[in-house]
């Protein structure tokens, strides 16, 4: 089993992505998709943001950086999410909790210290300062093709007398100088529509494999929250037993025994004459 599978692995993708082959609606789905992932990169760059501030404000102990922490570990959930409904690429999730804030730190040094010393939260720390750069660029590249195509096609019609205006125009490789060039400027913006409409759907799925290389815990660190669950969760069980045994131990033996003649009493037939007696017996 290799360590892709491992580590979370494939599941089936939703089907209008359209991973083979080329689809119009696949198309138009990825780039709406590659929309939202620029929208979520806008997100990491403001979540990047405030824990730099919370790590650099004055303040007692670790101050706000454990409440900014939070809100990332929030936005990489989401991505998560994303992640495995769009492109069937499980992230796992965190082992464990964010780690406990140390009594009496204070500082700089201590909070960037603190972020440091949890594998999962150091990771998801250098995901957000990344994200808005590399996730926004792969996220944006057929939101680019599509408004250069755009553009050239704006150009077939409109090219020359912008060039005139502007002192030279150019449209990628090609300067626009006449007619027939803007003429070439918009069968390249008419060719890059389609090439956007085949890359949106790869390139989302392309993120979500960067997505799960940023923040994708270890094998070790796996295995050491999945011991940690089931030590806890043993531990939880034990004790409940033991609270169990504690609560008979406080039952006097007297009490059982008076219950059990009370139970047996009352399942037993009682006979009339048993019953003229005890009415009659004095209180």
């Amino acid at each position: 089993m290799d360590r892709a599978k491992r580590l979370g692995g494939n599941r089936p993708a939703d089907e209008s992505t359209g991973p083979g082959g080329f689809s119009v609606t696949a198309g138009w789905v990825g780039l709406r998709r590659a929309l939202t992932l620029c929208w979520t990169a806008t997100a990491a760059l403001g979540r990047s943001l405030s824990v730099c501030g919370a790590i650099s404000l004055m303040g007692p102990g670790l101050g706000l950086v454990p409440r900014a922490m939070e809100g990332i570990r929030d936005l990489a959930a989401r991505r998560r999410a994303l992640a495995l409904r769009w492109s069937g690429v499980e992230i796992p999730g965190p082992p464990g909790p964010l780690p406990p804030v140390p009594e009496g730190a204070s500082g700089v040094v201590a909070r960037y210290r603190w972020i440091m010393s949890d594998p999962q939260t150091r990771r998801e720390y250098v995901w957000v300062l990344v994200d808005p750069l590399a996730g926004a660029l792969l996220a944006f590249l057929p939101l680019a093709l599509v408004l250069s195509g755009v553009w050239g096609i704006f150009l077939a019609f409109f090219g020359v007398p912008l060039s005139a205006e502007w002192d030279g125009l150019w449209y990628q490789f090609v300067p626009i100088e006449g007619q027939a060039t803007a003429v070439l400027a918009g069968v390249l913006g008419v060719l890059q529509l389609p090439l956007a409409l085949w890359a949106a759907p790869r390139v989302v799925r392309r993120h979500a494999l960067y997505t799960r290389a940023m923040l994708a815990p270890s094998e070790s660190e796996l295995m050491a929250g999945r011991i940690q669950g089931l030590s806890g969760g043993s531990c939880r069980r034990r004790g409940a037993w033991c609270a169990h045994l504690r609560r008979c131990r406080r039952l006097p033996t007297l009490r059982v025994a008076a219950l059990l003649r009370l139970a047996a009493g009352r399942t037993r037939p009682r006979s009339p004459e048993l019953m003229r007696r005890r009415s009659l017996k004095p209180a």
